[in-house]
């Protein structure tokens, strides 16, 4: 937290607590969480109970268990189901993508939030994640021009060498690391041409990739080849 954010917040806490005697209006309700307006600034009540104190510019509930906040410029994330924090003030926007929450750092980098399991699905910024299908096992996760994979459940993180380019599939991990081909990797990061050779044969001899974000579908051979570029 930025030393003028923590000077706003302290400024603020003292004047809501002076103003106890001044009355609240609910503005809105939101999966019963009521938020509420002292003044100018917002906070958030249940059950009569002052969860957050009146001091904030937004708060925005994302679901029973997490709030957006935030202060002047800043964003935050509050976990209602333990009332904590997740994160300091350090993030100049706030997106949702279906069931993740991009923020975007002071210095411009971007972190992704797992709304299902209240965390960051990594502390390394990542410029872009699948957000679209919810059945894959593991997320891709572009950094510049190359993907990492982490595996939705555990939050592990596989970073295959080289790969341009990542598919969504149920199970395992499929990356083109070439103009023309395809890798199947273990969950080390390792290729295996072998047990791509059996899924594809399984499949009847070719297989279907589709990347939704970038609106891609491959269909490759036994080797990996892709054969309708």
């Amino acid at each position: 937290m930025s030393e003028e954010i923590k000077n706003i917040l302290e400024e603020r806490l003292k004047k809501d607590s002076a103003m106890f005697f001044v009355d609240t209006i609910v503005v809105n309700e939101e999966c019963g969480y009521y938020i509420s307006q002292r003044k100018a600034l917002l906070g958030l009540k249940k059950s009569g109970q002052e969860i957050l104190h009146h001091v904030y510019d937004e708060v925005r509930v994302i679901n029973e268990n997490l709030v957006v906040t935030r202060i002047d410029s800043c964003f935050a994330l509050f976990n209602l189901s333990n009332n904590q924090w997740m994160c300091d003030f350090n993030y100049v926007k706030v997106k949702q993508h279906n069931d993740f929450l991009e923020l975007i750092s002071t210095n411009d980098i971007h972190y992704w939030f797992d709304i299902s399991h209240l965390r960051f699905i990594s502390r390394v910024g990542y410029d872009d994640i699948n957000t679209k299908p919810n059945h894959t096992e593991f997320l891709w996760a572009q950094k510049g021009h190359f993907f990492d994979y982490i595996h939705r459940k555990t939050g592990d993180i596989v970073s295959p060498p080289g790969v341009i380019m990542a598919y969504d599939t149920e199970t395992g991990i499929f990356g083109r690391c070439n103009h023309f081909k395809v890798s199947y990797f273990d969950k080390t990061g390792l290729d295996n041409p072998e047990e791509l050779r059996k899924i594809v044969m399984n499949a009847g001899g070719y297989l279907e990739l589709q990347n939704h974000t970038f609106n891609i579908q491959h269909y490759i051979d036994v080797n990996g080849i892709i054969l309708n570029l």
